[in-house]
């Protein structure tokens, strides 16, 4: 029901589309109905296809987008901008809400993802270092982004929780590793004095969100009705989304840290949790639509000489050291967790998106020349496969297991 009003409201705003080419006050609201038509239309497709509908939501503003027809131009990205940003606090709020309690974590399986992402990040540079000949300084940074988890991948479900929170944990570290390789950086001199300030907003917007959802449960601002709660957030959304933009500080570590404050309180987690539930997958399809939207693959048509060579490298280490090993320590002694879920913790592409293209200076920002080039070609890559194949090969590696239970409890004659 609530994607037909989806397609329904982006039929009515195509229908004020212009005519003609002669701009019109009109023309945002014809391109997000555009967007999210074709995304509404998409995200069945793969429905019908067995795939994670975020899969369509992500080809159609790659379609409409900078990658496809170009209808995305940069004054209307920035008036859709503040569109975007609501919606991405409404994500990393739910996930936020999601993430505690986190019943699971202990030294061992603390020490695993920790492991995990350390691994990662020394694997990924010392290869870019080998056999890229990337130096020291940008093969760190490189790897820092490669370590990257992604807790940010879809719409909160009950059998997802724990990989989400795992998610969650291991986003945390590699957050921290990216933070100390820009400060190491700055004070190098190899990337520009923007890092310490990239790294402060960061962190203010943490400081911020966690403050903000304090004071709420203090004084108990919260609404106590189901509508009241639901009118909360969306001002909230968009209240945080335009404030955020006045001053360039990332809206999402400020959803997730006040989802996280609030959860803890279980009274307005659950009731929270019902709200976003009632509401569904709208504010995803928003943000996944205008965030294909955005990415621009034409950038790929003149590669980089070592961008081959540094994207294999970071595909294969994660492939290996988080969709494999990581998977089987972290399934041991876990409370039913399903058979696919590890190559769930491979998608990293919201977290990575936020960090180089939701604000101004971004992480893409911070180096010139040569380099700076190959760290964005190499970040539409991560991007796209984040988004694309890893989200493929967990519902083909979910459908594999699901056909291998069925066929182990088939009675032998």
């Amino acid at each position: 029901m609530k994607d037909l009003v989806v397609a329904t409201v982006a039929l009515l705003l195509g229908a004020l589309g212009p005519q003609s080419y002669q701009e019109s006050p009109f023309d945002p609201l014809w391109i997000l109905g555009t967007i999210l038509l074709v995304a509404y239309s998409l995200g069945q497709l793969a429905g019908l296809l067995r795939l994670p509908p975020m899969l369509g939501w992500i080809a159609a503003g790659l379609l409409v987008g900078n990658s496809g027809f170009q209808l995305m131009n940069a004054q209307m990205d920035d008036i859709l901008r503040p569109v975007r940003h609501a919606a991405a606090v409404w994500v990393a709020f739910q996930v936020g809400i999601h993430a505690w309690p986190v019943s699971w974590l202990d030294w061992r399986r603390g020490g695993i993802v920790f492991a995990s992402t350390l691994s990662v990040f020394f694997a990924v540079a010392l290869g870019g270092v080998l056999l890229a000949e990337l130096s020291w300084s940008f093969a760190l940074l490189l790897a820092a982004t490669a370590s990257l988890w992604g807790a940010f991948t879809g719409v909160p479900a009950e059998r997802q929780r724990y990989v989400l929170q795992v998610g969650v944990v291991g986003g945390s570290l590699s957050l921290i590793i990216l933070s100390v390789v820009l400060l190491w950086s700055a004070a190098e001199g190899t990337v520009q004095a923007d890092a310490i300030s990239f790294v402060g907003r960061l962190t203010l917007s943490l400081v911020i969100g966690a403050v903000s959802a304090a004071i709420v449960r203090f004084f108990s601002l919260l609404p106590r009705s189901v509508h009241g709660l639901l009118v909360g957030l969306l001002a909230t959304c968009f209240s945080a989304a335009a404030l955020f933009e006045v001053v360039q500080i990332p809206v999402l570590p400020f959803g997730f840290a006040a989802g996280l404050v609030l959860a803890q309180h279980a009274r307005w987690r659950r009731r929270l949790r019902y709200v976003l539930h009632r509401v569904g997958s709208v504010p995803h399809l928003f943000y996944f639509a205008l965030l294909g939207g955005v990415l621009n693959v034409r950038l790929l048509n003149s590669p980089a000489p070592d961008l081959l060579t540094v994207f294999l490298i970071t595909v294969g280490v994660l492939l290996l050291l988080r969709g494999v090993f990581t998977t089987i320590y972290l399934r041991l002694g876990a409370e039913g967790p399903s058979r696919d879920w590890g190559w769930e913790l491979l998608p990293r592409g919201v977290l990575l998106f936020e960090l180089c293209y939701a604000t101004e200076p971004g992480l893409l920002d911070l180096l010139t020349g040569p380099e700076a080039i190959l760290l964005e070609q190499f970040v539409v890559c991560d991007i796209l496969v984040s988004a694309l194949l890893y989200v493929i090969l967990a519902r083909v590696a979910q459908i594999v297991s699901e056909r291998v239970r069925i066929r182990s409890h088939v009675p032998t004659a």
